[in-house]
Order: C-alpha cells, then sequence, then structure tokens
C-alpha cells in the first residue's frame, strides 16, 4: 500500500466525517426550527383565547353586548 492511498484513504474518511456530522447538526437545526414554530402557533392560539375571554369578561362587566368575529351577541339578561 503507498502513501499516498494510505493518505487518500484516511482523508476519505475525515471528509465523510464531516459530512456526517454536517448532516446531522442541519437535521438537528430544522428540528429545534419546526418546534420553536409549532411553539410560536401554540403561543398565538393561546393569547387569541385569553383575548377573547378578557373581552367576554368586560362585556359582562359592563353589560355591553360582546362581539366574536363581527357578530354582536346580547347577553340573556337584555
Amino acid at each position: 500500500m503507498s502513501i499516498r492511498h494510505l493518505h487518500d484513504c484516511v482523508l476519505a474518511r475525515i471528509s465523510s466525517g464531516m459530512s456526517a456530522d454536517a448532516s446531522e447538526l442541519h437535521r438537528l437545526d430544522l428540528e429545534r426550527l419546526g418546534l420553536r414554530a409549532l411553539a410560536a402557533c401554540q403561543f398565538q392560539e393561546m393569547l387569541a383565547d385569553l383575548k377573547e375571554r378578557i373581552a367576554q369578561r368586560a362585556a359582562m362587566r359592563t353589560r355591553s353586548p360582546f362581539a366574536i368575529g363581527g357578530v354582536e351577541l346580547r347577553s340573556a339578561a337584555a
């Protein structure tokens, strides 16, 4: 086995290892990005729900009609 062939084999293993590591890191980054996007969507849904509940409670306190999606709802007491 020549020294050149030995060097080529070592370089090929190093290159393959670096490529595999880079692929794994890229996969992990994409997975984390997906989890962050999912968490952001869940947060937006929770925030929208909280805003709606606050608006409902404020409407009940003032006894004013409460609108959902542009449709005004009247309380049963009115």
